[in-house]
């Protein structure tokens, strides 16, 4: 299927913005050129001539990790908001993802930009102006939903139970509820 020219650019920009931090003012600007851009050549050789040649195809991005949409902004910012959660159904509208598809066994991708890490931490978090509860409410995790890859998350239960940390708090709660 022909990709439009809007979604080509934000593949570009997507691109690129993923190598390092960019200033929300450098990401339009980018936005804009690259467009532009586009549009000449479109209007000079056709729109099928940029389609087919698959400036970046949709497979190379996926193998390199790069997310397929903008980075999510607040609006206020002046960049309109693409989430990685949000699929067309066969009716057209927009449908919520599964928030848990997002936590893999090695990895978990945050919702907001589509990096990859082992954990997403408050630090990282707090770059998109959410806490980790909100977070967590924002895409529908449940409340005590660890926001860790499963193998960090089964390495720090067995570590858990190999010292014996439940029966540590049970013993300190039992001890604390007697004074």
């Amino acid at each position: 299927m022909a990709k439009s020219l809007t979604e080509m650019v934000a593949e570009i920009v997507t691109a690129q913005a993923s190598q390092g931090p960019m200033e929300i003012q450098a990401i339009e600007l980018m936005i804009k050129k690259t467009f532009q851009a586009f549009r000449e050549i479109s209007d000079k050789e056709g729109p099928t001539t940029i389609q087919s040649h698959g400036l970046i195809p949709a497979a190379v991005l996926a193998e390199a990790g790069i997310p397929m949409q903008i980075p999510s902004r607040k609006k206020e910012q002046g960049i309109a908001k693409t989430d990685a959660s949000e699929t067309q159904s066969k009716s057209g509208g927009p449908q919520k993802e599964d928030p848990m598809l997002s936590i893999g066994e090695d990895k978990v991708t945050c919702l907001e930009c589509g990096q990859k890490f082992k954990q997403l931490s408050h630090t990282h978090l707090r770059g998109h102006g959410l806490t980790p509860k909100e977070y967590r409410k924002k895409h529908g995790f449940p409340a005590k939903q660890p926001l860790t890859a499963r193998v960090v998350s089964e390495r720090r239960k067995s570590r858990a139970k190999q010292i014996g940390l439940g029966n540590r708090l049970k013993l300190a709660r039992e001890k604390k509820l007697k004074q």
